[in-house]
């Protein structure tokens, strides 16, 4: 006992800025374990940014929490959940976050990203010391520039200039939280294109929230209510599969669809809790000349007077309720939506919703815990038919964990806010089977995964499609200061190609990547990226490969200056081998591009902390086609063969 509270002690006395003196220094140090870990799939956007702010806000008692609480946290999987909840049962509580220092299973880096997402007790304060009734305010001010200019502006298609603006204010007192979030498009005239604000009271008697204006929801495994990101597979094998996302929360992100406005309320009475919610928002489609939707716009761009004409045309009215029940390792859940639109689908939309304009939705879901076995899943009604997953994770050993998940979504399952794991994002006709396992050795970490799928129906799909993934993901920290990673990915599926008339083929994808990771210095970061892509088509004769080399530096000369640069070289045969890369960007925006032809891109950021309250961050990339005189097409050309980007933010948080 004694030993313990000295390694607590020390451990404290090391962590005396546990608190969160800048939120760009702890995404940095999210984003480097989440990219070290390849936790990140660089080809799909996240809300990762969001759910992070958001735990910062509402951290979570560990002393109460269960394994789905923890769940919440996106870089966690079940088997780190249940080492951090098995520590508390062995030990009574927690009387310090630092305890987690002593799970052998979790890493100091894991710990030291955790410990301000988790309280010890009700009162304790994380984003902030202070003991005052105003916690914190704070504002985002972001513009972004093209250097270019696109024919969209040159021919005066484009009704606004080329400036990207975002705004964000947010502030904290005692129980409420406020945030008002102002966006305009680059090409978009009014500033006001898009705006979101809320307002919330939490943990006020059996009130565990209410939100008055834009909010989110979420349930179960993310097949009637889910987030629009962050469903697909990746290289981390036993985290992506497995959803446990906070039911309700703010909605702070600038995405312009599938959020709700209106007013939403979180109730708990011992082990029950009730959600009751209520939207009317306003949507944007493409209406044909009965004025019915043939399909949503959702890229939420109004540049040209034909995108201004199907904006906000018309609306969505959603009620409904959720009421869970949990009993320390099970817990269950009921949910009841209704959603209706002023104007019916037509047939092009979908043969399912012809004529149709009001839906309801039900949904069961449960999580169930037996120390090294954990089940959980959902299952969601639409009227036609029944759209499941159903997840299986195992602690065969404390080095050794597996996974597996069958899905199963009708060809005439249709759900507006669903977004269950699987291959394609709109949870409908497909048929899953997924198997991953990890494993820690004494020379490094191994991620597998396997899945295979289907997409049954032909009235959907001119044919019937079907495939599998396999992926070896390999991590070892080699010496100190010295981390290699390697994934090989493989995808063999149908595909769909020209020739005379629409035919199938099977198509084969490999991509081969290599990283190494060098700390150099407490101040210096290199990092060494190769990867090669091929695919094949062998009915068509399309047999291409690409390859991208970058050079990464993070440095950090002085306390309150860093600076990131990225330089890469590339070369593929078409965008069919296009290879994606994520890279540093400012504070809480996701940056993943694809690259393809034969060029190179390089990036340089920069961000100075002036004082604790205020960080300036500035960024200026470039990407130069040596293939081609012009880049993409239509309003959105270049003619050049260069195409940059200058970004600039200012964060002020007392």
């Amino acid at each position: 006992m004694i030993k313990k509270f000295l390694l607590i002690f020390n451990f404290t006395a090391l962590s005396l800025t546990a608190q969160i003196d800048s939120l760009s220094n702890y995404f940095d140090a999210v984003l480097i374990y989440m990219e070290k870990s390849s936790l990140i799939d660089e080809e799909e956007e996240t809300t990762i940014f969001e759910s992070v702010e958001e735990l910062l806000r509402n951290p979570i008692n560990i002393n109460k929490a269960q394994v789905d609480d923890l769940l919440q946290i996106p870089f966690l999987d079940f088997s780190s959940a249940n080492f951090i909840i098995d520590y508390r049962d062995s030990n009574k509580q927690y009387y310090s976050i630092n305890e987690l220092f002593l799970i052998d299973e979790l890493s100091s880096e894991l710990v030291n990203i955790l410990k301000p997402l988790l309280t010890t007790s009700e009162q304790e304060l994380v984003i902030t010391e202070k003991k005052s009734f105003l916690k914190f305010i704070g504002s985002r001010n972001r513009l972004v520039n093209d250097i270019e200019t696109r024919e969209g502006y040159s021919k005066g298609n484009y009704l606004g200039n080329k400036l990207k603006f975002y705004n964000r204010i947010q502030a904290s007192a005692d129980k409420f939280f406020v945030n008002i979030t102002q966006e305009k498009d680059a090409g978009e005239k009014s500033l006001t294109d898009f705006y979101s604000a809320s307002f919330s009271i939490s943990d006020y008697s059996f009130v565990n929230k209410i939100i008055l204006g834009d909010y989110n929801l979420t349930f179960g495994q993310g097949l009637t209510l889910a987030k629009p990101f962050g469903s697909r597979k990746g290289s981390f094998a036993t985290l992506s599969v497995l959803k446990n996302q906070k039911n309700l929360s703010e909605y702070t992100s600038s995405d312009e669809n599938r959020f709700f406005r209106g007013a939403a309320g979180y109730f708990t009475y011992s082990n029950f809790g009730l959600t009751l919610f209520y939207s009317t928002n306003k949507i944007s489609a493409n209406l044909n000349g009965e004025n019915k939707i043939t399909s949503l716009k959702e890229d939420g761009i109004f540049r040209t007077e034909l995108d201004i004409s199907k904006k906000h045309n018309t609306k969505l009215n959603t009620l409904g309720s959720s009421i869970n029940y949990s009993l320390n390792k099970f817990k269950i859940g009921f949910l009841y939506q209704n959603l209706f639109y002023n104007n019916s689908f037509s047939e092009d939309y979908s043969i399912y919703l012809k004529d149709k304009n009001r839906f309801s939705f039900y949904s069961f879901d449960y999580s169930i815990n037996f120390d090294d076995l954990f089940f959980s899943g959902e299952f969601s009604y639409n009227g036609l038919s029944i759209a499941s997953i159903n997840n299986l994770f195992i602690n065969i050993s404390r080095r050794f964990k597996l996974i597996t998940s069958f899905r199963n979504y009708p060809s005439n399952y249709y759900n507006f806010f669903a977004n269950g794991f699987g291959e394609r994002s709109n949870t409908q006709n497909e048929i899953g089977f997924y198997t991953g396992f990890q494993v820690y050795t004494d020379f490094g970490i191994f991620d597998v995964y396997y899945d295979q799928f289907q997409f049954p129906n032909k009235n959907e799909n001119k044919f019937q499609f079907s495939g599998n993934e396999l992926s070896l993901f390999y991590q070892n920290k080699l010496s100190r200061n010295f981390s290699l990673n390697f994934r090989i990915f493989i995808e063999q599926k149908d595909d769909e190609f020209i020739e005379n008339t629409i035919q199938i083929g099977k198509s084969k994808r490999e991509k081969v990547r290599t990283d190494l990771i060098y700390f150099a210095s407490k101040n210096l970061r290199l990092k060494t990226r190769f990867e090669l892509n091929y695919f094949s088509l062998d009915e068509a004769s399309i047999n291409e490969n690409g390859y991208l080399v970058f050079q990464d530096i993070n440095l950090n000369p002085i306390p309150n200056l860093k600076f990131y640069g990225r330089i890469i070289v590339f070369k593929t045969d078409s965008f069919n081998t296009r290879i994606y890369e994520f890279e540093n960007d400012l504070t809480g925006t996701f940056s993943s591009k694809p690259l393809f032809g034969d060029g190179f891109r390089w990036y340089l950021l920069i961000k100075y902390q002036i004082f604790n309250q205020l960080e300036i961050a500035l960024k200026y990339s470039t990407t130069i086609r040596t293939d081609v005189e012009s880049i993409s097409s239509g309003n959105q050309e270049i003619r050049d063969n260069s195409e940059s980007v200058l970004s600039l933010q200012v964060d002020l948080q007392f």
